[in-house]
């Protein structure tokens, strides 16, 4: 999980709820090295923010339940890249580090599907 530390307005603007949750298999130290030309991480440097263990799942198949779990704050992003082609990264989300961090445990004991499923059927 990393913050951008782009001045750009919409980062600026959601600084402390605006997160990218993504997975590598490698260290991410070196995932993030290139930040400042990849258009997702918006072309800008990055902060690890949060790091989580996955034991026992494919680091992908996280990922894509991460995103569907938090799909109702993904953010709508719009970058350029280095040739002006316009870009969604579509990683990043409106959310805080604290439920990340209880959704990764909800994950890690078995219990993020039931949740997911209890708050849907909640009355709105």
């Amino acid at each position: 999980m990393v913050k951008s530390l782009s001045k750009r307005p919409v980062v600026q603007e959601h600084e402390g709820i605006l997160f990218k949750i993504g997975t590598t298999r490698g260290h991410v130290k070196d995932r993030i090295a290139r930040s400042t030309r990849e258009t997702t991480y918006l072309n800008a440097p990055v902060e690890v923010v949060a790091e989580f263990e996955i034991h026992g799942y494919v680091p992908k198949d996280v990922e894509g339940l991460m995103h569907k779990f938090f799909e109702a704050g993904r953010a709508d992003v719009r970058v350029e890249d280095e040739r002006k082609h316009a870009s969604k990264p579509s990683e990043w989300f409106f959310v805080t580090p604290s439920l990340v961090s209880q959704a990764m445990r909800l994950l890690n004991e078995g219990q993020l599907l039931e949740h997911e499923i209890r708050r849907k059927l909640e009355p709105h």
